[in-house]
């Protein structure tokens, strides 16, 4: 989810999540140029570096979020499955669910505010 372009309220400060992705994000799910990820986008975060200091951000199922709360991993994560496609197999990612930033002004943002349902 790190991918994900945010909107906020600014009134309340309140943070919404959309469906807008970064522009390097690829059909795959996976950065096209993770090498180059933080010089392309001076915002990337690097989840290895900060996850330790606070997770609760991030989703439920994100392995460094569980990790942190001593939580096992999913059957399906591709740490334990050997298989770097089994989120999109599991039909659990967000392949064909986001739309690039390229085609979205950041004006727009507000207009593609999503809301994650918990099964």
């Amino acid at each position: 989810m790190l991918f994900k372009k945010n909107s906020q309220n600014e009134e309340s400060n309140e943070l919404f999540w959309t469906r807008v992705a970064c522009r390097y994000l690829d059909d795959n799910c996976r950065c096209s140029d993770y090498a180059k990820r933080t010089v392309l986008v001076p915002t990337c975060l690097n989840v290895k570096e900060i996850y330790k200091q606070n997770a609760n951000w991030m989703p439920d199922t994100c392995a460094y979020r569980l990790r942190s709360e001593k939580k096992p991993l999913y059957d399906w994560h591709p740490l334990l499955s050997i298989n770097e496609d089994s989120i999109i197999n599991a039909e659990i990612s967000v392949s064909g669910k986001t739309l690039s930033e390229e085609y979205v002004h950041e004006e727009g943002y507000q207009e593609h505010i999503i809301r994650w349902v918990k099964s």
